[in-house]
């Protein structure tokens, strides 16, 4: 899952497992976002693609208790050093759920509009960090 957290201007992939309880994430800040363009066909899945200019930062969850807000500790990178090598990540999204945050997000934030309309292959001078 994907959350969009305007007050804080970040993005964050959240991993769950079979249980369906958050076990990691990774948060991207807005500012660390070089491109961005979003992917929508008609009647299938969307994708946000974005460029980083630096690597993301990894968190595990912490359980203390299990109605409390979620409690988060840094972590090792989960993803088999994937999103430490790759510049450009692809995140999937069901059907609508991209459109209506993809708005949202760049009416909250002029840089990402202007990175939203720029041709994404121009911003790469590599896909690796």
């Amino acid at each position: 899952m994907v959350g969009f957290y305007y007050a804080t201007k970040k993005l964050a992939w959240e991993i769950f497992d079979i249980d369906g309880r958050i076990k990691y994430k990774i948060e991207v800040p807005w500012q660390n976002i070089m491109g961005m363009q979003a992917i929508v066909e008609e009647n299938k899945s969307e994708i946000l693609q974005i460029e980083l200019a630096k690597a993301p930062p990894f968190f595990r969850h912490i359980d203390p208790n299990p109605r409390s807000h979620p409690q988060w500790e840094p972590s090792k990178d989960f993803t088999g050093g994937h999103a430490l090598k790759y510049r450009r990540h692809y995140l999937g999204f069901a059907l609508g759920d991209l459109s209506k945050n993809y708005q949202k997000l760049i009416q909250s934030d002029n840089r990402l509009l202007e990175l939203s309309r720029q041709i994404p292959s121009s911003r790469l001078s590599s896909p690796f960090f």
